[in-house]
């Protein structure tokens, strides 16, 4: 870096791509880090040289002290002053931003120090309804709850509770089923009948509705054959 001016004061903006210099030539320059090039240059004195410059660590601002007992607020990229502050009684030699970004200091030649406050407008106002949650700590069931489970279903006028059928009981026990053909038709009321002995020798003989057991099996051509029913060739 080369210029027609003595450096007074240096510093590096957060992402370190640039870095601003003030000197006797009240100019603030703008510098290229990588390649040490001029980028831009601001007047940011009438009068005397820039001793001190800070940058936030944002970088959205930075302030400068010089000569002329003024400190100054900037807007980095814009390049334009918003404030001015006028308190010293000698050339200010340093200045900087505290590290919340809420005060300004600065120190002059006379001794003093000044805290100055810093405008409402670059402050970060939080909405005063906001009230900062502690979340416990979950649980991996917790996580991995989705929450459309919570929402109910809609059902209309008409529909029907779902209900799953209950599980069987342990003590159920399954008996193998007849499967005789006397089986079929074990609801017949015949049973009931036959199984009364003080009534079956008075009451009336009724037609029994089961089909009896001597009913022919359905038989295949094959069977037929062999059997001598069909012809033989």
């Amino acid at each position: 870096m080369y210029a027609n001016t003595l450096f007074m004061c240096v510093c590096f903006e957060p992402q370190g791509c640039q870095l601003l210099t003030g000197g006797t030539d009240r100019r603030v320059a703008y510098w290229e880090a990588g390649s040490g090039n001029l980028a831009r240059e601001l007047e940011a004195s009438k009068m005397g040289a820039i001793n001190g410059i800070d940058i936030s660590n944002d970088g959205e601002l930075f302030v400068t002290g010089g000569n002329d007992q003024l400190v100054k607020l900037w807007r980095y990229q814009e390049g334009i002053y918003t404030h001015m502050g006028l308190g010293h009684a000698g050339a200010v030699t340093c200045c900087k931003f505290s590290p919340d970004r809420r005060y300004l200091v600065s120190a002059c030649a006379a001794g003093s120090v000044i805290v100055w406050n810093m405008p409402e407008a670059y402050l970060e106002k939080k909405p005063a309804s906001a009230k900062e949650t502690v979340s416990s700590p979950k649980n991996l069931q917790e996580e991995l709850h989705l929450p459309l489970a919570d929402k109910e279903e809609k059902k209309g006028a008409g529909d029907r509770p779902r209900r799953l059928p209950a599980a069987p009981s342990k003590e159920e026990k399954i008996s193998a089923m007849d499967t005789s053909r006397g089986s079929v038709h074990s609801c017949c009321p015949c049973d009931t009948q036959r199984s009364d002995k003080t009534t079956s020798s008075n009451s009336n003989k009724t037609k029994c509705c089961r089909p009896p057991d001597n009913l022919p099996t359905r038989t295949t051509s094959k069977d037929f054959v062999n059997s001598g029913g069909g012809d033989r060739k």
